[in-house]
């Protein structure tokens, strides 16, 4: 039985929710489902399109941590080449690849959704090098999440996400400055 310890989600450009939980009895895997915004079925077009989303995790953390090569179009190949050490898990917790995410049920929907989904967890090199089996699912939410700002980072050349960090500083500074008036 699936007891969720924590459960978050955000929205895509791409027109998707994605949505993650751990259970509270287990933190190897992190459980990922992908839904329409609008709220009709997947299909197997959209099962590849989440696939290829979730490769792109830990792109945008590998490009924004290269400090060497300084040149922008190697810190991209240098991104593009890395593989991301996570993996799809069955229950038998064999690993698999993005491959197999499926097209089933939904675990938090009573009505016949059918979404895209898959438990994430830790390949057997990456789980050697941590000397841990655990998977923080703030850690899989937010290397989903930055999926976005690397693809803005790889079609422009524009770290979006650094520009809306340093919009939110300067709106924190200008609030910060309008209290002490007061």
């Amino acid at each position: 039985m699936f007891m969720i310890k924590k459960q978050c989600s955000f929205n895509t450009e791409e027109g998707y929710v994605f949505s993650f939980a751990q259970d509270q009895f287990s933190s190897s895997s992190v459980y990922v489902e992908a839904r329409k915004n609008d709220g009709s079925r997947m299909t197997e077009e959209d099962r590849k399109r989440i696939k290829d989303y979730l490769r792109d995790m830990g792109k945008y953390e590998t490009y924004k941590g290269a400090t060497e090569p300084a040149d922008f179009k190697q810190k991209i190949d240098l991104a593009v080449s890395i593989k991301f050490p996570y993996v799809v898990v069955s229950a038998d917790d064999k690993g698999q690849t993005f491959e197999d995410l499926i097209l089933g049920r939904s675990y938090f929907s009573l009505r016949d959704k059918v979404v895209v989904r898959g438990n994430i967890g830790l390949s057997d090199i990456e789980s050697r090098k941590r000397e841990t089996v655990d998977v923080p699912l703030e850690e899989i939410f937010s290397k989903a999440k930055n999926i976005r700002c690397w693809r803005a980072v790889k079609t422009t050349g524009r770290d979006v996400c650094e520009e809306e960090k340093i919009k939110e500083l300067e709106a924190d500074i200008v609030k910060k400055k309008s209290n002490e008036l007061v």
